[in-house]
């Protein structure tokens, strides 16, 4: 089964296709200029390289926000054009989800941020415990400082390679005086198709007469109860 993960969440287009737990592609691209036809140079390229007909996908898996409103929106309509006119379901993948799986570190809780603006960010906590991915709270929209100062320190925090939020992230750390764990790392089409595959599997597709961008709203910091 050969599933396709597209993230068009940031400024780096990220585009990848499996088979099972084989890596078959794995492309990102600085955007520039129309994404529309980016995406469609990219995807036939793409498949052009693996010898692939776009009918033997199972399934497309997107990531489907939070992150740039520009991007998703023009994403989501290529992704779903390509839907429709093939019949290949839709798989929506949250963007922090995706973000978080690219560091496979036990007892270790992982906080990616994605740069809102207005010194805001998009985040989430996450642990993995015996090897299972675990998100344990809500998506939350914060202030920047607000969230760095509510984080316990062991934590790691994953950031996309942007060199304005780094340079933002590294005057608030050294003004607070913060001593914080963090990464980098790209968008990932393999890591977004790798979780499409896990919930194609378990039938969790999308009705594409309501699918839209997942939009988070600021709201108060708070994890959920484990059981």
């Amino acid at each position: 089964m050969k599933v396709l993960g597209l993230d068009t969440s940031s400024a780096v287009l990220a585009l990848g296709i499996i088979e099972e737990d084989k890596i078959l592609a794995d492309v990102k691209v600085k955007l520039e200029g129309n994404l529309s036809e980016v995406l469609w140079d990219v995807l036939n390229q793409t498949l052009r390289d693996l010898s692939l007909e776009l009918k033997e996908l199972s399934a497309l898996a997107y990531s489907i926000g939070p992150g740039s409103f520009t991007g998703l929106r023009v994403g989501l309509a290529f992704i779903k054009g390509l839907s429709f006119s093939t019949g290949i379901p839709i798989v929506p993948v949250p963007t922090l989800d995706a973000l978080a799986s690219q560091v496979n570190l036990v007892k270790t809780l992982v906080v990616p941020l994605i740069d809102a603006k207005k010194d805001l960010v998009y985040s989430a906590l996450y642990t993995n415990n015996k090897g299972t991915f675990q998100k344990i709270s809500d998506y939350m929209l914060l202030p920047l400082d607000k969230m760095v100062e509510k984080i316990p320190q062991q934590a790691l925090f994953i950031l996309l390679e942007d060199e304005n939020f780094r340079a933002k992230w590294n005057d608030l750390t050294a003004e607070k005086n913060i001593l914080a764990k963090v990464i980098t790392v790209l968008p990932s089409g393999v890591a977004v198709a790798k979780l499409g595959f896990e919930k194609f599997e378990k039938n969790q597709v999308a009705d594409l007469s309501n699918l839209e961008p997942l939009y988070v709203s600021p709201l108060a910091f708070k994890t959920k109860k484990r059981a």
